[in-house]
């Protein structure tokens, strides 16, 4: 099969996976599941062959400390995305880096030798796509930066490349569409068009997070990113659980609890999740709006007091900025 790859434990021992005939994916020639059952633990993969693309999810759950190497034959570009826990991973002859949930790269592996550490008692979940190499062609011409891949393949060169600069997060909208595609995967009768239609989705979001970070000037030290983790959960944390007695952090206080400069705070939030604090803090508050207008418990002015807004007016018009209805009309 292509696109497929060759596990091997620590001790050089080749972990050989099992097809698993699987009565949900019967009536999904497309998708495909393996699985492995050892001492360590088990593992399953599942792989979802779409037009021009490939989709691995990938499910592990370790019972010790386990190295596992992933040997692939061929050069392949692949935009992976940490779904679940902490996992520390080498790609060739790289140091190794971690991977926290929800962060995600793309990386150019050419015959890839990919060793992935993962820590005692875990579960873990990871997801990727595998463009293939008719669609980076297509793609190269609103992303010119493809072509850096395209190159290397045709010149066969074995230098691994990755697109982002820095360590780099999932926005809500990212994750929201790898949840959908997940979701999607598990029902019944999944449609490989409709599957294609969203990969495609999230694919392009990668490339486009991707094409402003790829030159030095972009870069930044992944040092901070513990930092703007904490301010990430911050922002969070206070934009579910505002009252109309609360206030928000601004940005002098945020940079104060998590020792960051303001210039190291904003840089560093918008290269490491793709949008900025002000961006972050409105999709939630907007989302948790939307869903307290649903319940139908609350008049239009309690949910923007709830949701941090003064006014009604103010609330109504920035409703209907982020969703293009006014807050009367939700349903």
């Amino acid at each position: 099969m292509s696109d497929m790859f060759k596990i091997i434990t620590s001790t050089n021992e080749s972990v050989e996976l099992f097809s698993v005939s699987n009565p949900s994916f019967q009536l999904s020639p497309f998708i495909e599941e393996f699985c492995n059952l050892g001492d360590y633990g088990d593992m399953r993969f599942r792989k979802i062959s779409l037009s021009d693309l490939t989709l691995w999810v990938s499910e592990y759950r370790m019972m010790y400390e386990t190295v596992f190497h992933a040997e692939v034959d061929q050069p392949i570009l692949e935009a992976h995305i940490t779904l679940n826990n902490r996992m520390v991973q080498s790609l060739g002859k790289r140091k190794s880096s971690i991977f926290d949930d929800k962060e995600f790269n793309i990386t150019y592996a050419p015959y890839m030798d990919n060793k992935v550490l993962f820590p005692a008692g875990g579960a873990y979940i990871t997801f990727d796509i595998h463009p293939s190499e008719r669609l980076l062609e297509k793609l190269s011409l609103d992303f010119p930066f493809l072509n850096q891949f395209l190159n290397k393949k045709i010149q066969q060169q074995e230098n691994i490349l990755q697109l982002m600069g820095h360590r780099s997060f999932l926005s809500r909208e990212m994750e929201a569409t790898v949840n959908k595609i997940l979701a999607y995967i598990a029902d019944p009768f999944p449609t490989k068009a409709l599957l294609t239609l969203w990969a495609m989705e999230l694919l392009t979001m990668f490339l486009l997070r991707s094409q402003n970070n790829i030159y030095p000037q972009y870069r930044h030290h992944n040092r901070h990113v513990d930092a703007l983790l904490h301010v990430k959960e911050l922002i969070e944390k206070e934009a579910l659980t505002f009252d109309d007695e609360d206030k928000f952090s601004s940005e002098l206080e945020l940079a104060e609890k998590v020792g960051l400069s303001i210039y190291q705070l904003r840089t560093g939030f918008q290269r490491t999740f793709g949008m900025p604090m002000q961006r972050l803090n409105l999709e939630i508050r907007m989302q948790k709006a939307r869903e307290l207008l649903k319940t139908k418990q609350h008049s239009v002015l309690g949910v923007a007091l709830m949701t941090g807004f003064r006014s009604r007016e103010g609330f109504s018009k920035a409703f209907k900025r982020f969703y293009g209805i006014t807050p009367g009309l939700v349903k």
